[in-house]
C-alpha cells in the first residue's frame, strides 16, 4: 500500500483515466486562476470521498508514448479540482473526449 506521504515515480505526472469524470490535481502551485470550492464538495475514491478545496485551470506538458518529451507542447485543463489527497493527478479522458481531444 502507498501513503500519501511516499515519494513515487507517479506523484507529479498527470495519468490519463477512462474512469474518472473529471481532472484532478493535487498540487496547488500548478494552477493560474485558483478559486476556493464550496463546502461540501467531494470527488469518488475507491469506496471513500476525498475533500475538493479548489478548482481552476492548469497547463500540463506532454510527452509522446516512449516517455521522451516533444518540442514544448502544451495542453490546458479546465476545472480542475484540487485534491492535495489523491496519490496523483488525473486527466478524464472523457473531459478530453468532450473537447474533442484523444
Amino acid at each position: 500500500m502507498v501513503t500519501s506521504s511516499e515519494k513515487y515515480r507517479l506523484r507529479d505526472s498527470f495519468l490519463m483515466d477512462s474512469g474518472s469524470t473529471i481532472h484532478v490535481s493535487r498540487d496547488r502551485e500548478r494552477f493560474s486562476n485558483f478559486r476556493k470550492a464550496p463546502t461540501g464538495h467531494y470527488a469518488l475514491c475507491g469506496s471513500g470521498t476525498v475533500p475538493i478545496l479548489g478548482y481552476r485551470e492548469i497547463d500540463i506538458e506532454l510527452s509522446n508514448i516512449s516517455g521522451k518529451r516533444p518540442k514544448r507542447k502544451l495542453l490546458r485543463l479546465y476545472n480542475i479540482a484540487f485534491c492535495p489527497l489523491f496519490l496523483t493527478n488525473l486527466a478524464s479522458l472523457s473531459k478530453l473526449e468532450e473537447r474533442e481531444i484523444d
